[in-house]
């Protein structure tokens, strides 16, 4: 829960930084946009890491776990969208399909989609699939 309130507050301090504009479609591309999937990825990453350290001690190999970890977390860091794009849009619901790769080390990535979507009150709500 405490989370959830983290990354609102974040989006919204983002909101408040870049300017949005609230009557517009948004982009896949936009900053805001960026930095909520971004965010969501990074929560969710977090999830699996600590679903991982609950099965450590059970592993018969805890060193590789334990570098496992550590690049994880590295990469939880740096995260970074790359190769994006617009896949659909829709004027009339003000919402566009995307998708990207979402690089979490220099050398990985995974190919994610994600939807996003403005409410009537101007919030944004975004949903990745992929991860």
């Amino acid at each position: 829960m405490i989370r959830i309130v983290k990354i609102k507050v974040i989006f919204l301090a983002t909101l408040l930084l870049v300017g949005w504009d609230w009557g517009k479609t948004p982009r896949c591309s936009d900053e805001t946009v960026q930095a909520t999937v971004i965010s969501i990825a990074r929560e969710k990453m977090l999830d699996m890491l600590d679903k991982l350290q609950e099965v450590r001690a059970t592993v018969a190999s805890p060193d590789f776990v334990k570098e496992f970890e550590a690049r994880w977390l590295d990469g939880i860091e740096h995260l970074k969208l790359d190769a994006i794009r617009t896949r659909f849009v829709d004027q009339n619901t003000r919402s566009c399909d995307c998708a990207a790769d979402l690089f979490i080390l220099p050398d990985y990535s995974v190919p994610i989609t994600y939807i996003v979507e403005k409410a009537d009150n101007g919030e944004l709500y975004v949903t990745v699939y992929g991860l």
